[in-house]
């Protein structure tokens, strides 16, 4: 094999590597997404909201003086006036859940949003 061969390979192996990494942050294991749906029922949450996004698939926050990350299925309805709560939801918002209840409540401007999600994790 000459040098030129083994460049293109090293080059191959690289991509391969790249592929396989990338497809594992796109694609994170189940398991995690879940432990952390189960966190989520079981605690009692209140307070501000200071980080919102998306994360195993489904929508995460974190509150003011906690690194714990949040991460549920808010479902709309008249409730919350059928607003989704990616994009709705702020930093600077506050949240209240009572551990093992089935509803979330968004306090934005003085108004309350209330969400509710699957209950089983």
């Amino acid at each position: 094999m000459t040098n030129n061969n083994f460049k293109i390979i090293g080059f191959i192996l690289l991509i391969i590597t790249l592929g396989i990494y990338l497809l594992m942050q796109i694609f994170p294991p189940k398991e995690r997404g879940k432990k952390l749906e189960k966190i989520f029922h079981n605690t009692n949450i209140q307070g501000v909201v200071i980080k919102t996004g998306i994360r195993y698939h489904q929508v995460f926050f974190m509150i003011k003086g906690d690194t714990t990350i949040y991460v549920c299925n808010p479902i709309r309805s008249i409730n919350n006036k059928g607003k989704p709560f990616i994009g709705f939801a702020k930093v600077g918002d506050s949240i209240i859940k009572k551990a093992h209840g089935d509803t979330l409540i968004l306090i934005k401007s003085n108004n309350k949003y209330k969400y509710t999600f699957n209950t089983s994790p």
